[in-house]
C-alpha cells in the first residue's frame, strides 16, 4: 500500500539503485524569487530543487506569505523574501524528495541501513514494533508533513494503553528513523525533536511468591519442573538455558556462551553474558537424574531441545504454549520470562551482596566479578544461591538430605 501510493505520487520504481544515487553533481543556482499580490498581502514566490530517485532533479515552486500591502513596502517584502530563498538549503542544492512517505523512506532507505548494525534479536524486535505502532498512523503520510503536535498527541493516546517503557521505545525508534531522515537530506530538523513520553502503564516488577513457587514446584511436569527449577535458580535467561548443551554442564558449573532467539542458536545478550552459572546440588540432582531419563543424552544434545531432535526449544512458544498455560491452570497469573529471572534477583539478595546477584545474573556491570572461563565464581556467590534454593525449594532440599 505504502509502496503503490508513493509510485502514484512522485512516478519512481521503489527498488534501490546505491550507484544512481548522487550521479547528478549539484549545480549552484542563484535566484531572488518574485512578488505577487493577493488579496491584501505581498505573496513570496520561490524555486526548490529536488533530487528524485536515480539522482534526477526537478523544480518546484514554493510560496509564503509575507505580509499586507498596507503595513509592509515593496522593498521590506524583497528583503523578507531574500532572507526565505537565501534559508532554504534546496534553492542552491538539489535535496531528495520531503514529498515521499515515511513508509516509503522507511522501507527503502532506514532499514537496507538499519540492518547492517542491528543485533541478530533486534533485526525482528525493532521492525515489529514500527510496523505495528508507527506505519498505521504514518505510513503514507508524507515526510514534509510530520509535525511535532500531530506525534505528541498520537503518543500520548498510546500512553493510555501501553507500557512506560514500550511508548519510550516507539519514541525513540522514530527520531532514530527521522535522524536518518536528515542524514540523506529528505528533511531539515526532526519532528520528533521535543516530543515528551506522558503516562504509560508503569513498569512491572512482578516476581513470584514463595506460595506461588511452592505450588508450581508440586504440580508442574517433571521435565518442566527441572526448566522452571533452573530459571528461577540459575537466574538464565529462556534463550540461554534452551541453547545449552549437556557438554555445558560439568558438575557444578554451567557454561553460558551462546542464546536461542526464535529458534536459532546465536550468541548471547551482551558480551558481559558469556561466563559460568553455579548450580546448587538440588539443581545438580534434578538434571542428572532428567538426563538418565532424556531421550538424547549425548554431550551435542540439546539438554531441553524442541519436538525434532537437534532443533533448540523457541522460547517464545514455550512461554505461550507450555509455560502459561501451565501456570493459569494452576491459578498462576501474569507469569512471563523476566517474572522468573525477577524472581531469582529478588529472593538472592537477602543471602549475598549486590555483587554476588550481579556475577550470578552475568549483569553488564559484574564484568570485572565474573569473566567467561577466567575467574573463578566468588564463594559468597556460591553460598547464596546455596541458601536462596532451601527458601525457595524447601521440600525438595529436604528430600535430596533424607537420600
Amino acid at each position: 500500500m505504502v509502496e503503490s501510493a508513493c509510485q502514484e505520487q512522485l512516478d519512481f520504481p521503489p527498488s534501490l539503485n546505491l550507484k544512481k544515487l548522487g550521479a547528478h553533481m549539484a549545480r549552484p543556482r542563484h535566484q531572488k524569487g518574485w512578488l505577487e499580490k493577493q488579496r491584501g498581502h505581498w505573496i513570496g514566490h520561490w524555486y526548490a530543487y529536488v533530487r528524485l530517485e536515480g539522482g534526477k532533479e526537478v523544480r518546484r515552486e514554493r510560496e509564503r506569505m509575507l505580509g499586507p500591502l498596507a503595513k509592509q513596502k515593496r522593498y521590506q517584502a524583497e528583503e523578507e523574501l531574500a532572507k526565505l530563498v537565501a534559508g532554504d538549503p534546496a534553492t542552491s542544492t538539489a535535496r531528495p524528495d520531503s514529498r515521499v512517505s515515511f513508509g516509503w523512506f522507511y522501507e527503502y532507505r532506514f532499514l537496507p541501513l538499519a540492518k547492517g548494525r542491528w543485533k541478530r534479536s533486534t533485526q525482528a524486535s525493532q521492525p515489529y514494533v514500527v510496523t505495528s505502532h508507527i506505519i498505521p498512523t504514518f505510513g503514507e503520510l508524507r515526510l514534509d508533513k510530520l509535525n511535532r503536535f500531530h506525534i505528541q498527541t498520537w503518543l500520548d493516546g498510546l500512553g493510555k494503553t501501553l507500557s512506560r517503557g514500550m511508548v519510550l521505545k516507539i519514541r525513540n525508534l522514530f527520531r532514530v528513523i527521522c535522524n536518518e531522515a536528515i542524514e540523506q537530506e529528505y528533511l531539515i530538523k526532526n519532528p520528533v525533536a521535543g516530543v515528551k513520553v506522558n503516562g504509560g502503564k508503569p513498569k512491572s516488577n512482578r516476581f513470584l511468591s514463595l506460595e506461588e513457587i511452592a505450588r508450581l514446584d508440586q504440580n508442574l511436569q517433571p521435565r518442566e519442573r527441572v526448566v522452571f527449577r533452573c530459571l528461577v535458580l540459575l537466574g538464565l535467561r529462556p534463550g540461554e538455558l534452551f541453547a545449552r548443551r549437556w557438554k555445558d554442564w560439568s558438575g557444578d558449573r554451567l557454561v553460558i556462551d551462546s542464546a536461542v532467539y526464535r529458534g536459532q542458536v546465536g550468541g548471547t545478550k551482551t558480551e558481559q553474558s558469556r561466563g559460568s552459572v553455579w548450580i546448587p546440588k538440588m539443581i545438580q540432582q534434578d538434571l542428572a537424574f532428567y538426563r538418565l531419563n532424556a531421550n538424547y543424552s549425548d554431550p551435542e544434545e540439546f539438554m531441553f531441545g524442541g519436538r525434532k531432535r537437534g532443533i533448540p526449544m523457541d522460547t517464545h512458544n514455550y512461554l505461550k504454549r507450555v509455560l502459561k498455560p501451565a501456570c493459569l491452570a494452576l491459578g498462576v497469573v501474569d507469569i512471563t520470562h523476566q517474572c522468573l529471572r525477577r524472581t531469582c534477583s529478588t529472593y538472592l539478595l537477602p543471602y549475598g551482596t549486590v555483587k554476588d546477584a550481579q556475577a550470578h545474573l552475568r549483569h553488564a556491570s559484574a564484568k570485572t566479578t565474573l569473566e567467561y572461563y577466567a575467574q573463578e565464581l566468588p564463594e559468597s556467590t556460591r553460598q547464596a544461591v546455596e541458601l536462596m534454593s532451601e527458601k525457595l525449594f524447601p521440600a525438595a532440599e529436604k528430600k535430596e538430605r533424607i537420600n
